[in-house]
Parts: structure tokens; C-alpha cells; sequence
């Protein structure tokens, strides 16, 4: 029979947990041997005590009669719904299940006192073998009872063991009797609060030495505990406690009511007494009970309640992580993109001041083509007066050249005429010879002759003196012409000076050009085009320098033949040549003065082409960095788009706040257009960030709180949400302001790389273009110079032709005035002879001879 029970005890715990059938094991092993040792003894059996000092129902030995009959084992047949009764002589016990168990388990599978019935034998009730055969069931049902306890107290195990948090069980803290009574039977224990369903009791154990080490630990993590402070927990471990020493009482009267039942089995009768312990078991049994279901219910409230409070504030706990989590990731992306908006703002001002710089290297690039044009102007006037002049000078050359032609002309008809005196003086001397006779005739004839040529000579001498008047006129005016010729030649030095500089200036530019190929694109261009003006300016000046220089070498060459019949002007030309040194030395101090116009003006050029370079350098450069602006831009764009994604399943208020949001979106708008209000938007969003680490923190605090944390986490949250949402506004602001900036600046690049590259194409075809006009200007030079090598040339060569004509002039001069010389002597020696042959002194006193002529 005990084989039979222990595996109904078994069949009917496989549906209780490891730990409940462990107990029920140990339980029904420790029973077995002691009902067989106290049965045939007639001992007494020790129902249990607790450690309050309460003792349990113990049934007295009666004396043992044989049974009326031989007992049988009934069938294997169901016992879940009959009752568990004992009779005997006198009395009868009968425990009956719940007819309504299934209303009882929907309010709380708790025992109740009518599971428990007393009959009187005597009634004629019949079920003395099924009252015996019933005597496990309330047993089962206890098991059952308090394998649903432990099934819903397991709720509770999982938030213990994430909080860490520690209590002391308020069954220590239990006012009344009850709670004496409850103390005394439950003692101290740690309630065990298993998790799982198959616990052992080796696990259950460990949980009470957790527990115990929980409640060592009062300043541990108990702030974290899901059940918002200290008076949650040991509330509920005071239940778990109190409700498990109410289930080991209620137990061990079971089990002091089940060892005396099956003790009375053996018995025929019962006495007064033993009824008497019967019903003292019964009411002990049933108090039991009912304080296990009181405090049963308050435990399932309890987990109910925290169960409920958990799961909120572990969703709350949650919440704030992930909105904390979302916050740093805000700030980092909003501190980043103020880090690259203060970049902007200081590539901005840099771009502004080299922008100022370019300009100012303009202005003064235009101050100085005003300044060539001006001097451009001034020598185009000055070679316009030099022309004029020229012209002047040709026309009085042409009217020399008509003079000398005429005193050339009327040389040589005086040549002629002393040729003819000369054969009428040999043909008078013939006849003086032939005809004796005729020589008063003849004398008459001479003296005629002798007047004709005095009144010839008196001609002549009145020819010369105007022809040394008219030599000093032409003098006069070979001064001037030699004065203008000097000019010309020092115009003509100032020219080839001018030329040279330019020729140095285009040089130069071609280096400049060269150097400077990358330069600013305006002033390349202007200075491109003062150098190609200059040089047309030269090529003019060179065309109207070769036109004066062909026409000076005529006028030069009449110049010289006309005045090579002069001694003085060699004298003149000493003077002239001092006066030449003398403008060739105010020409040397006028070209040191445009050498060092020249260096200014290059030196001005090479600091704006520095300049032009460091600001092309530092484009390039800012260029460079941002080349990989547009992509961060992205990434965090992106970020953004995901941080609002994630963001969108937190705001639960945004229907609420989109009024507030369309204004706020609105004015932030309108403060975008400025570019200031970039900087008072950085730094507004640097103090909200400020402002949310300071409510994250207060958050933090509030947290380690009590009872008002989710309403302050509510209200945290919704803080965090409208400066979430004032932040993702903020970043869409300043993401579409960094992209406008950003295509700005890729306009701005491509634009100058255009310009950049058309300067380019500019500079190199004005320095192919400067590097032509400078070969030409070269060859021109050079043959400028062949030129005037050959005019010095013709020049020596014509002064030397006219010395050796003017000695000539003088020879035949001096040869003249011989004949006169001869001729007068040889008139007075036939006035002589005339005289002292005739004895005719009249004719001599009335024709004295004449004085000769200084000539």
C-alpha cells in the first residue's frame, strides 16, 4: 500500500516543479519507513513545531485492534474528484473537493475552508474505504495550490536579477499575532523566487543566498530596481516570505493531519479525544490555509503591481537610453557642422580680402595704363611738332637748294667771262704787236676794255659782297638747321632710348609673362595690351624716325654742300658737336630717369604678379580642401535623415507641437537668409546643447528618484523631443545653406578655371605675339643703326668732297685775282708807254689808273 501511495504521490506531482516534487520525494521517502516504524511500536507521531513555540497536533496511541476484514487495494481507478474520508467507531472525517473549482481558479486557485468537512460516523454516510482511498487528495490539491504560487511568483525573478536590488522581508516588520504567529512558523527565510519551472533545491538555495546577499546590500543598485525603491521590494519579499512560511505550516499540518489519519487506519475506534485532535488539526489546518490564501493574494496583487511598474519603467529606461543615445549623436553632428560653418565663414573672409587685394592690384594696374597713355599722348604730340618741324626744315632746304643753284649758275657765267677777257687780252696783244699805228685806237679800245672790265669788276665785286652776304644768310640759317638738326639728333637719341626701353620693357613683360602666366587675368590682359600700344607707339615712332632720319641726311647732304664752301662752319660744327654732348647728356640723365620709372613700374609688377600668385596658391590650396566637402556634406545629410528616421518612432507629441513647429520652422527660415544669423544659430544651438546636457543630467538624478520618475521622464522626454526637433529643423537650415554655399563655390571655381584658362590662352598668344614684335623691332633696330652707320658714312664723305671743293673755289679765286693783278699792271704800262711815246699827259690825269680791288 505505502508502494502504491508514494507512486500516486508520484503520478500526482509531475505536473508540480522540480523543487515541489523534490519536497513531495523526500516527503513521502521520510514518511514511508516512519509509519512503518511507529505503527507496530503504538508510538506517538510528532506532527511538527515551529520556532515561535507553537505546537502542532499530535495523535495519542490507542490500542490496536484487528481489522473486520481483510483490506483489498482498490483499482487503478481516478481519485481526482472523490472526497478523502475516514470513519471510525464513533466519527467520521471526509474532505471533499471544491464543487466549483474552476470559478475558485479564476479567482485565485486558492484552499478554502469548505475543502475540509467533518462528518459523525454515525450518520450512516458509507465511504469508509473511499475516505481512505481520498487521503492524498488534499495533499494534491496543496501541491497543486502551491505549485500556481510558485508559477506566478516566478514572474518576479527576472527583474530581481537585473536589478542587483536587495530587501530585507517584511515579515520582520508584521504587527498582530498573525504576524507573531507567521514569524514563529515561517521563521526568517529568504523567499526563494525561482524563474523557471524545474528548479532544484539546490537552485532554490542559491536563490536564498542571493537573497541574503541582496539584503547584506542595502546601498548596492536598489535606486535601479524596477520597482521604484526599497519599500516595493521588501513589501514583496515579506509576501514571498510571509506566504511561504504560511505554505510550510499549512504543510506541515497537512502532513501532522495525514500521518494521524493514516495512523487511525489501523485503529477500530476512535476516542473523544482523538476526535478532539481531529478538529484541533482541522481548525489549525484550516487558519493555515487561510492565511496562505490571504497572503497568496496579496503576493499576486503585488506581482501584478510590479510586474506592471517594471515593465513601464524598464520601456522608460529604455526610451531614455536610446533618446540619450540620439542626443550625443545630434550633438556631435550639430558640433561638426559648426566646426565646418566657422571653416566657411573664415574661407569666406579670406576670399573677401584677396578678393579687396585683386582689386586694389587692378585699380593700380589701371593707374598705370592711364599713366602710359598719357605719355603715349604727350610723345605722339611731340612727334607731331617734330614732323611739322621737319617740314619747315624741308621747305627752307628746297628754297637754299633753289639759291645755290642760282649763285652756282652765276659762277660759272662769271668763269666764263674771265675766260673771254683772258682771249681778248691775248688777241689785244696781238694786235699791240701787229699794228703799231692803231695803238691809240687800240689804247682807246683797252681803256674802254679797261672800264668794261672795271665796271664788271665793280659788278663783281657788288656780286661777291652779296654772295658773302647771302653766305653769311645761309650760315645764319646752316646755324639753325644745325641747331634743328641737333634737336632732331636728340630727338632722334630720346627716340632710339625710347625704343630701347621699350624694347627692355618687352623684354621684360615677355619674362614677367612668362613668370607670370597664372597671374590675375585682368591685369595680364591690360598689361599685355600697354605693352603690344608701346610697342605699336615704337614701331610709329621707328617709321616716322626712319622718315626723319632719310629726310635730315638730304637736307644734311644739301646742308654740307652748301657750307663746305665755308671755313667758319667748321668752328660752328665744334659748337654744334659741344651741344650734341651736352643733349646727349641731358638725354643720358632723362634715361636714367625712365630706367628708374622702369624699375618702379617692374617692381610694382613683380609684387602684384607675388600677389596674384599666393592669392592663385591659396584658391588652389582652398580648392583642394574643398573637394571633399560636398561628400561630408552628404554623410551628414544622411546622418541626419537617419538620426530623424530613428527620432521619428520617439515623438508621440509631434501632432501636438506642429503649430509651435511651423513657427519656429518659419522664423528660422527667415533668420537663414542672413549670413550672420549662421553664427547666432551655432551658438544658440551650443547653449540648447548645453541646456539638454543640463536636463540629461537632472534626468539622471531625477532618475535615481522614487515614485515621481516616469512622470519626470515623460516630461524629460518631451523637453528632449521639441529640442530634437528645433535641432533637426536647425540641421536642415544648415545643410541647405552648406550646399548653396557649396554650389556657390563650385560656380565660383568653374568660373575662374574658365578665366584661368582663357588668361592663359591670352598670355600665350600675346607673348608669341610680343616675342614677333620684339624680333621685328630688333631687326629694325639693327637696321636703324646699319643706316645711320652708312648717314655718318655719306656724311664724312660729303664734308670731305666739299673741303676739296671750297679749296678749289679758293684756288681759282686766287688764280682771278692774279689775272686782275696782270692785267691792271700790264693797262698801267701801256698808259705808261702811250704816255712817254706820245707825250699825251692829259688823257693820263684825266684817267687815273684805279685802286686794285681788295678781292
Amino acid at each position: 500500500m505505502e508502494g502504491r501511495r508514494v507512486r500516486q504521490d508520484h503520478e500526482d506531482t509531475d505536473g508540480l516543479p522540480a523543487g515541489a516534487r523534490a519536497r513531495g520525494r523526500r516527503h513521502a521517502g521520510a514518511r514511508a519507513p516512519q509509519e512503518d516504524a511507529q505503527a507496530p511500536r503504538g508510538s506517538r507521531r510528532h506532527g511538527g513545531t515551529n520556532r515561535g513555540g507553537a505546537s502542532g497536533a499530535s495523535a495519542r496511541s490507542t490500542p490496536r485492534g484487528r481489522s473486520r476484514g481483510p483490506w483489498i487495494p482498490p483499482g487503478k481507478t481516478s481519485v481526482r474528484d472523490k472526497t478523502y474520508a475516514w470513519e471510525g467507531p464513533t466519527h467520521r472525517l471526509e474532505i471533499s473537493p471544491p464543487r466549483r473549482r474552476r470559478q475558485r481558479a479564476a479567482r485565485g486557485h486558492g484552499l478554502h475552508v469548505s475543502d475540509l468537512t467533518t462528518t459523525d460516523v454515525a450518520d450512516g454516510a458509507p465511504g469508509g474505504r473511499r475516505g481512505r482511498r481520498g487521503m492524498g487528495r488534499p495533499r494534491r490539491r496543496l501541491r497543486r495550490r502551491w505549485t500556481d504560487c510558485w508559477r506566478r511568483s516566478a514572474l518576479c525573478r527576472p527583474r530581481w536579477t537585473r536589478s542587483g536590488g536587495t530587501a530585507l522581508g517584511s515579515g520582520r516588520r508584521a504587527r498582530g499575532p498573525r504576524g507573531r504567529q507567521r514569524r514563529r512558523a515561517g521563521g526568517a527565510a529568504a523567499a526563494p523566487c525561482p524563474g523557471d519551472v524545474d528548479l532544484s533545491p539546490h537552485e532554490n538555495e542559491g536563490l536564498r543566498r542571493r537573497s541574503l546577499e541582496m539584503r547584506a546590500a542595502p546601498n548596492g543598485d536598489s535606486a535601479r530596481t524596477p520597482g521604484g525603491g526599497a519599500d516595493g521590494r521588501d513589501r514583496l519579499l515579506g509576501q514571498l516570505l510571509e506566504a511561504e512560511a504560511v505554505g510550510a505550516s499549512a504543510a506541515k499540518q497537512v502532513a501532522a493531519l495525514r500521518d494521524f489519519v493514516s495512523r487511525m487506519r489501523h485503529e477500530k475506534a476512535l476516542s473523544c479525544s482523538d476526535v478532539s485532535r481531529i478538529t484541533r488539526h482541522k481548525e489549525l489546518l484550516m487558519e493555515k490555509l487561510e492565511e496562505f490564501e490571504v497572503a497568496n493574494r496579496a503576493l499576486r496583487r503585488l506581482l501584478r503591481n510590479e510586474q506592471a511598474s517594471g515593465l513601464d519603467v524598464m520601456q522608460v529606461m529604455e526610451q531614455r537610453d536610446l533618446l540619450l543615445r540620439k542626443l550625443t549623436l545630434a550633438e556631435a553632428d550639430n558640433a561638426r557642422l559648426a566646426t565646418r560653418l566657422q571653416e566657411l565663414e573664415k574661407e569666406l573672409s579670406q576670399a573677401a580680402v584677396q578678393l579687396q587685394l585683386e582689386k586694389d592690384s587692378a585699380r593700380s594696374a589701371t593707374d598705370a595704363s592711364k599713366g602710359l597713355e598719357v605719355t603715349r599722348a604727350h610723345l605722339q604730340g611731340q612727334l607731331r611738332s617734330k614732323e611739322a618741324d621737319n617740314d619747315r626744315a624741308a621747305t627752307q632746304i628746297r628754297g637754299l637748294e633753289r639759291a645755290l643753284e642760282q649763285q652756282r649758275l652765276e659762277a660759272e657765267a662769271l668763269a666764263e667771262e674771265v675766260a673771254r677777257a683772258r682771249e681778248r687780252g691775248e688777241t689785244d696783244k696781238e694786235a699791240l704787236k701787229k699794228a703799231t699805228r692803231a695803238l691809240k685806237t687800240r689804247a682807246q679800245r683797252g681803256e674802254d676794255a679797261a672800264q668794261q672790265l672795271h665796271a664788271e669788276l665793280l659788278d663783281k665785286e657788288a656780286q661777291l659782297a652779296n654772295a658773302l652776304a647771302s653766305a653769311e644768310a645761309w650760315r645764319s640759317r646752316n646755324g639753325k638747321l644745325s641747331k634743328e638738326k641737333s634737336q632732331l639728333e636728340m630727338e632722334v637719341a630720346t627716340l632710339g632710348e625710347r625704343v630701347l626701353d621699350a624694347e627692355r620693357q618687352a623684354r621684360a613683360a615677355e619674362e614677367r609673362a612668362r613668370a607670370e602666366r597664372e597671374a590675375s587675368v585682368e591685369r595680364l590682359h591690360r598689361a599685355n595690351g600697354d605693352v603690344a600700344s608701346a610697342r605699336l607707339h615704337g614701331e610709329r615712332l621707328k617709321a616716322g624716325l626712319s622718315a626723319v632720319e632719310e629726310k635730315l641726311h638730304f637736307a644734311e647732304s644739301e646742308v654740307q654742300q652748301l657750307t663746305a664752301t665755308m671755313k667758319q662752319y667748321e668752328g660752328l660744327v665744334d659748337g654744334y658737336k659741344t651741344q650734341v654732348t651736352k643733349t646727349r647728356v641731358e638725354a643720358d640723365e632723362f634715361k636714367v630717369k625712365l630706367d628708374l620709372a622702369e624699375k618702379e613700374n617692374r617692381r610694382l609688377r613683380d609684387e602684384s604678379g607675388r600677389e596674384a600668385e599666393q592669392m592663385r596658391r591659396s584658391v588652389e590650396s582652398r580648392l583642394s580642401q574643398l573637394e571633399p566637402l560636398p561628400e561630408m556634406l552628404k554623410a551628414a545629410e544622411l546622418r541626419l535623415r537617419d538620426s530623424e528616421a530613428t527620432l521619428a518612432t520617439a515623438h508621440r507629441r509631434e501632432a501636438e507641437q506642429a503649430s509651435s513647429l511651423a513657427e519656429a520652422h518659419v522664423k528660422a527660415e527667415q533668420q537663414a537668409l542672413q549670413l550672420e544669423s549662421v553664427r547666432e544659430s551655432a551658438a544658440s544651438l551650443q547653449e540648447v546643447n548645453r541646456e539638454l546636457q543640463l536636463k540629461t543630467d537632472a534626468l539622471q538624478r531625477r532618475v535615481e528618484g522614487a515614485e515621481q520618475q516616469s512622470r519626470e521622464l515623460a516630461q524629460a522626454v518631451a523637453q528632449r523631443e521639441e529640442s530634437l526637433a528645433l535641432e533637426r529643423l536647425r540641421g536642415e537650415e544648415r545643410a541647405r545653406d552648406v550646399a548653396a554655399l557649396s554650389r556657390q563655390l563650385e560656380v565660383a571655381l568653374d568660373d575662374a578655371r574658365r578665366q584661368v584658362e582663357q588668361a592663359r590662352e591670352r598670355a600665350q598668344g600675346k607673348e608669341r605675339a610680343a616675342q614677333a614684335k620684339a624680333q621685328e623691332l630688333e631687326a629694325q633696330l639693327s637696321r636703324t643703326r646699319a643706316e645711320a652707320a652708312q648717314l655718318r658714312r655719306a656724311k664724312d664723305d660729303a664734308e670731305r668732297r666739299h673741303a676739296s671743293r671750297l679749296q678749289d673755289l679758293r684756288d681759282r679765286l686766287e688764280q682771278s685775282e692774279t689775272t686782275n693783278r696782270s692785267m691792271q699792271s700790264y693797262v698801267h704800262f701801256l698808259k705808261t708807254s702811250y704816255a712817254n711815246v706820245f707825250g699825251d699827259t692829259a688823257p693820263l690825269a684825266s684817267s687815273p689808273v684805279r685802286a686794285r680791288s681788295p678781292v
